[in-house]
């Protein structure tokens, strides 16, 4: 599994994810950390609840994790495609340490034209940092 660094201070601070529940909050870094390279998660509710039940927490249901799902989206916090079957979250590749895997690379990317529409939208003109347009310059 890839390494996402997560921005401390952003977790606390941030003003996305201020707007969420205290729960969805707790979450999000382990949603965070248990995507891929590229900072993608495949939205298999079943599968995430099964990953989740060592919790022993009633609210981590399929029902619960999709609706914190569509916050995280509502709030900007990550683009989901493929008819809401990934989530692409929104990290900046400086917070990605390592290189992808086979795995990693078989993850289907977002359509890049809405995803770059949708990172314009939120970062201006810093769009490049967040995408991996930016990871493909940074090795080469």
């Amino acid at each position: 599994m890839a390494t996402i660094l997560i921005d401390a201070k952003g977790l606390i601070e941030g003003r996305r994810l201020r707007k969420l529940s205290t729960k969805a909050r707790y979450l999000y870094p382990i949603f965070l950390g248990l995507s891929n390279f590229y900072a993608r998660l495949e939205l298999d509710y079943e599968l995430l609840v099964g990953r989740l039940v060592t919790f022993h927490d009633p609210d981590v249901t399929l029902e619960n994790i999709e609706a914190w799902f569509n916050k995280y989206k509502q709030a900007y916090l990550c683009f989901i495609y493929q008819n809401g079957e990934w989530a692409q979250f929104d990290t900046p590749v400086e917070m990605r340490r390592d290189y992808p895997s086979k795995e990693d690379n078989k993850s289907p990317a977002p359509p890049d034209t809405e995803y770059t529409n949708w990172l314009k939208g939120l970062h201006g003109d810093n769009w490049e940092d967040y995408h991996m347009t930016k990871y493909r310059d940074h090795i080469s």
